[in-house]
This record gives C-alpha cells, sequence and structure tokens, in this order.
C-alpha cells in the first residue's frame, strides 16, 4: 500500500475530519485534485486521503482522446461516503478505502459528472488544487459545472497533514534512515579526487533504488560554484571532477516506504582535511542548525527558529544568502515554512527539516540540513545516520 495504511478506519478519520472542517466552512463539498506518475509530482494529498497515486506522466491533452491524464479527483461531500475519480482502468482496487471509484480518461469531467450526480451542480465546493490542477482542467471543470461556485482551498488537506500519526512517524524515521545511508555514501565517495559530482550522486542514488526508495533531487555544486545551490541544471549535477581541496555540498531529498520523504545536507571536501576557514564554515553551518534545533518545541514561533538559525551564522561570521530555516515535511513539502515574520507555530507530531547554507568570502559555501520530529519533550534526530563531519 502507498501509505501501508492496513485498515480503512485511517482513511475515513481523515474523511470525517476533513468534512467537520467543510461544514464549518459552510461549503457543501471539497473536490480534491492530485497530479501522480511519479515522485515529483503533486500526489500527497490523495495518497493521505484515498491511498492512489497515478502510474502515469504528466501529458499534455489531446482533444477527444485524453484530459487531465495522470490526475485523479475526490468528491467528498459534507455529508456521505466520497467519490475517487482516477484516470485508469485498471488500479489495484484493493489498497483504495473508498468504495466508489469511477475510471475514465476525462478526469475533469468525471468529476463534473460526478457533482452534478450528487446534486452539487449549484453548490459551494471548496476546490483543494495547489499546483496540481492544469489550468485546461480548471476550465473544464468550470465548463460543466458553471453555476457551482469553486472555493479555492488549497492548504485544506496540507495543514491536516503537517500533524504526524505515530504510523507515520515510523515510516518518516524509515526514510530518513535510508537516506542517511545513501548521503553518507555520496559524501565519501565525494572525498575522492577524481570522481565526478554524478558519480557521486549515483551512489546515493543505487542506495535509495535498493532500498524502494526513489530520488526527488539531489542538488548539487563543487569548486568554484558553490555559491550556487545546485550549478547544475536538469539534472541538479554535473559531470565536473572534483579536484583536491574542492568543498561539495549536496541537497539530497527523495522518498521511501508510502511516499514518506528524508530532505537533508551535508559539505565535505575533497581529497584532503579541510582547511581551517573550509571547517570553521562547515562547522559554523552544522552549529546553526544544532542551534535551530534546539530552539524547536510545540509552541514555538517559526519567525524565532530562522533568527536563531541567522544569528548562529552571523557569530561565526558567516554571511546567510539562504532565506528559509527550514520547513515542515511528510508525503511532500509542507508548513510551517521557517523564514522570517513568519508566525506560524510548530506543532508536538510535527516532522520539521532544519537547513541553512553558510557563507564565508573567499572560501565558498556549506549546507547542512537534518530531519527531526517534534516530541512534548523535545526533538528527535531521525538523520544522525549521516556523519554531520567527514574528517
Amino acid at each position: 500500500m502507498l501509505g501501508n495504511c492496513t485498515t480503512p478506519a485511517v482513511f475515513q478519520d481523515r474523511w470525517h475530519r476533513l468534512q467537520e472542517r467543510c461544514r464549518t466552512l459552510d461549503l457543501d463539498a471539497l473536490l480534491i485534485w492530485s497530479r501522480g506518475g511519479g515522485s515529483v509530482d503533486c500526489a500527497q494529498d490523495l495518497i493521505y486521503l484515498a491511498n492512489v497515486c497515478s502510474a502515469t506522466p504528466l501529458v499534455p491533452d489531446l482533444q477527444g482522446v485524453w484530459s487531465g491524464l495522470s490526475c485523479s479527483a475526490l468528491v467528498l461531500p459534507a455529508h456521505g461516503e466520497p467519490v475517487l475519480v482516477v484516470d485508469a482502468s485498471r488500479y489495484r482496487r484493493q489498497q483504495i478505502p473508498v468504495q466508489d471509484v469511477r475510471t475514465t480518461s476525462m478526469v475533469a469531467d468525471t468529476a463534473a459528472a460526478v457533482l452534478h450526480e450528487l446534486g452539487l451542480g449549484r453548490a459551494r465546493i471548496g476546490l483543494v488544487a495547489g499546483d496540481a490542477m492544469a489550468l485546461a482542467s480548471y476550465r473544464r471543470l468550470l465548463q460543466a459545472c458553471p453555476e457551482a461556485e469553486f472555493v479555492p482551498c488549497d492548504k485544506l488537506v496540507e495543514q491536516m497533514r503537517r500533524i504526524k500519526s505515530p504510523m507515520e512517524m515510523d515510516l518518516l524515521r524509515q526514510s530518513a534512515q535510508l537516506g542517511s545511508h545513501a548521503m553518507a555514501a555520496m559524501m565519501r565517495t565525494a572525498t575522492q579526487p577524481g570522481c565526478t559530482e554524478a558519480y557521486a550522486v549515483s551512489m546515493a542514488s543505487q542506495i535509495i533504488t535498493a532500498g524502494g526508495g526513489t530520488v526527488i533531487d539531489a542538488a548539487t555544486a563543487s569548486g568554484p560554484h558553490t555559491e550556487f545551490y545546485a550549478f547544475g541544471q536538469a539534472p541538479s549535477w554535473t559531470t565536473r571532477i572534483l579536484q583536491q581541496g574542492d568543498l561539495f555540498h549536496c541537497d539530497l531529498y527523495g522518498s521511501a516506504i508510502g511516499g514518506y520523504r528524508f530532505d537533508l545536507s551535508r559539505t565535505v571536501v575533497c581529497g584532503r582535511s579541510p582547511s581551517a576557514a573550509q571547517r570553521h564554515l562547515i562547522e559554523a553551518a552544522a552549529q546553526a542548525v544544532a542551534d535551530g534545533i534546539d530552539a524547536v518545541r510545540p509552541g514555538a514561533v517559526a519567525h524565532d527558529i530562522w533568527r536563531t538559525v541567522r544569528d548562529s551564522l552571523l557569530r561565526a561570521g558567516m554571511q546567510a544568502p539562504h532565506p528559509l530555516a527550514g520547513h515542515g515535511y511528510g508525503l511532500g513539502w509542507e508548513g510551517p515554512w521557517l523564514i522570517e515574520g513568519s508566525q506560524d507555530v510548530v506543532e508536538e507530531q510535527m516532522a520539521l527539516s532544519i537547513e541553512t547554507i553558510a557563507a564565508l568570502p573567499g572560501v565558498g559555501c556549506a549546507k547542512f540540513e537534518q530531519d527531526i520530529l517534534v516530541h512534548a519533550g523535545g526533538c528527535e534526530l531521525l538523520t544522525a545516520a549521516c556523519p554531520a563531519f567527514m574528517w
């Protein structure tokens, strides 16, 4: 199963909580849209609510043949049972908790037909689509339901996903373990002069794939390019040969069991022990993240954690070019976003990635990032299996 949920009751509880929220917002129904076809797509909400992710990659509509291919939609009335619309005639029926499943090659049209069938053609409908719905599908939906009022509710499911169940926390632990071992292998490889960025990334990719996961990206830069988050473009690494004394950094993120993610960053020096300046740079980045983790607790404000990370870098004499000190994560990237000015509050049972980039003119930039779970009594570090330093 995608979400590794062994009972429909897990999903039914999520539906009921969403329906309560729906009624509070004076909505007659929710239409939750998802785009699958791969881990980099926007399938999180329907994995969470219906245990489904399309196997079809995103392709343009073909007039009269298909529309919204790779997409799925869940119609959830404020009262009653949900209806799931999927884009393929063959799917793993036994893993889907929704009883009423419609298959189609015209996803928006079929979702609109379901709305009419349920008497919702003139209703007030919360649209949870985010980045997943293409303009063409939205236009088809409006054309088919001209009298319905569609209310943007993009964050509704994501806000629910922020709080992790014990089962989800176990999956995140397993995912972080896989990502940590992969990152450690990449960093060890990158300390060897003569290998390429691509070869170092391949060491991580092999471990992740063999462990049942997938790499979403490995944002990499080295040598004279470390001021870049990633110097490569499609892919985010290059075939540059690493030289002795080069800094090498990578932000590695992917997913493992059930689509639950890992997200961590490390920096190493190729071929020799770091110089005093390089050591100071890398240690400052790691210390800033450690200070940020110390500031995380239930009730902490996102801005205050961001300020803790930034101030740690400034005290160490670093520049702080990265505007982000971390974010929530799980099936996808989630709030709270730890940025300047954000008043979002950290809650118990959230999963957070705490991250930074430290910059030292004349030396370069270093990345560092750790994954944690937030508990009442403190934070649980998930990515400790990858050493902070490789010296």
